[in-house]
């Protein structure tokens, strides 16, 4: 029977190599297809890495030698000398806050408004096609030399790819007098981002305006600048969401009233799952929702003034008042009661949040008693709350939901108002669910009032 050459033995010496001819030529094998492989996945990975190509100008501008620059334009290099991605010294300048330089390159006949041809990765920022050196120079917060370069006729509406504009990046800086300039030169401030993009760890959402970009970085007054020149308070994103609902994230009462006195609409909804960064975040869900899941019990009560409907709900029944209620804003809750919310609305339709699963049937006092809510649990019961209202599909009660997670304070409270400790679901009652979950302490709690329960009826 014939031997393979190319089958490898083990090592009889792992210091000095192979002993036999036929292991030495199975380790060049190995070693060429070793390299063979190292080969292609160079080949392979290597276009991925959208590293910037530099030419000496360009190299001797990110760096900040005007020296060189000087010397390179002197030999003839030709200022608006681009790489493939379209990026000319210029915008490395502008984008550095090399301001000698840049003032140098517009001397020597700089393309103010040149435009990078295709996306790419620069340091640590995703420098998308379209853009120009007087969004890089905002970009990165060089508000100087974006002054300069509209100074030598930048385009104050040049567009990038995703719809982004100058005004749109000033926006959200800390710089009410850029804004004041771009304004002035006829930026559009209504102008839309066209394509759903990524900015850092934030979604920028199609459709979102300038005013959007300052609400969102609480810049209120370059907010209030764009008011005052016409931006729409009521523009929308793709998902629905509004200036009004940003500033229900942020809490702003200030901007909130100011909104509202400008016409925003308070009634409006989400129209799909949203990129409001935290809160509730799916169709339907209305500003006052918004506000009330952040906690911002005066962003509420102004927007309850205006006239929000306290007992709107969202298109699987989620209500103002369960979004309160499952954070525990308990100051919210109660200004929400007070004005007539339903304490016992349930959910019409299971609602995912991330990892969270609300099921349909839920309702306030569960959401609160599930996160260990206490106090908010003892206002609602207070206020008419059913203590067995049970979810639709796994029959949990607020009993249940507060022994499944442990919370002694809440069991005792919700025991202490009538909570049925015998009642069953498939997994048995509320004193196995706790035993099951690793809380033996609220097992043995309910076991107690149980106990307690029996003997008074006996009693009887």
């Amino acid at each position: 029977m014939s031997t393979k050459k190319n089958i490898c033995y083990k090592l009889d010496d792992p210091l000095n190599g192979w002993s036999t001819p036929q292991q030495q030529e199975c380790v060049m094998g190995v070693k060429k297809r070793c390299f063979l492989i190292f080969i292609i996945l160079m080949i392979l990975i290597l276009p991925a890495c959208k590293t910037l190509k530099m030419s000496p100008i360009i190299k001797a501008t990110d760096q900040g030698q005007l020296n060189k620059v000087n010397r390179l334009l002197a030999l003839g290099v030709d200022v608006n000398a681009a790489t493939p991605e379209g990026v000319t010294p210029l915008f490395i300048a502008s984008a550095k806050g090399h301001e000698d330089i840049v003032k140098r390159l517009i001397d020597k006949g700089a393309d103010v408004n040149a435009v990078t041809k295709l996306s790419f990765e620069y340091e640590d920022q995703t420098i998308y096609e379209g853009r120009t050196s007087l969004m890089a120079a905002l970009r990165n917060k060089h508000t100087d030399i974006a002054k300069l370069l509209i100074q030598q006729g930048a385009d104050v509406n040049a567009v990038d790819v995703n719809g982004v504009t100058p005004l749109f990046i000033a926006a959200a800086l800390n710089d009410e007098g850029i804004v004041k300039i771009l304004i002035a030169k006829g930026a559009d401030v209504n102008a839309v981002i066209l394509t759903e993009y990524k900015y850092k760890e934030e979604t920028v959402i199609k459709g979102a305006t300038p005013l959007m970009a300052a609400l969102k970085m609480e810049q209120n007054a370059n907010a209030a600048l764009l008011v005052a020149h016409g931006a729409d308070v009521n523009a929308r994103c793709e998902d629905g969401t509004d200036s009004l609902m940003i500033v229900a994230v942020n809490g702003d009462l200030r901007m909130a009233n100011f909104l509202l006195s400008h016409g925003a609409n308070h009634q409006t909804r989400v129209t799909k799952d949203s990129a409001v960064k935290g809160q509730l975040a799916f169709a339907g869900v209305t500003t006052l929702m918004i506000a009330s899941g952040a906690g911002h019990m005066e962003s509420v009560d102004a927007l309850i003034k205006a006239g929000a409907d306290v007992n709107a709900v969202s298109e699987k029944g989620a209500t103002a008042l369960m979004a309160a209620a499952a954070k525990g804003h308990l100051e919210v809750v109660k200004v929400l009661v007070a004005n007539g919310a339903d304490v016992n609305a349930r959910t019409t339709l299971t609602l995912t949040i991330g990892k969270a699963v609300t099921p349909k049937g839920s309702n306030a006092l569960g959401l609160a008693a599930q996160g260990g809510f206490d106090k908010t649990v003892k206002f609602l019961l207070e206020n008419g709350a059913d203590v067995n209202s049970k979810e639709d599909d796994s029959h949990m009660d607020a009993l249940f939901l507060a022994a499944e997670h442990g919370h002694i304070k809440v069991v005792r409270i919700l025991i202490d108002n009538g909570a049925d400790v015998y009642a069953e679901t498939k997994m048995g009652t509320a004193k196995d669910v706790a035993k099951h979950y690793g809380h033996p302490y609220v097992a043995q709690y309910i076991l107690d009032a149980r106990e307690k329960l029996k003997k008074a009826q006996e009693e009887e």
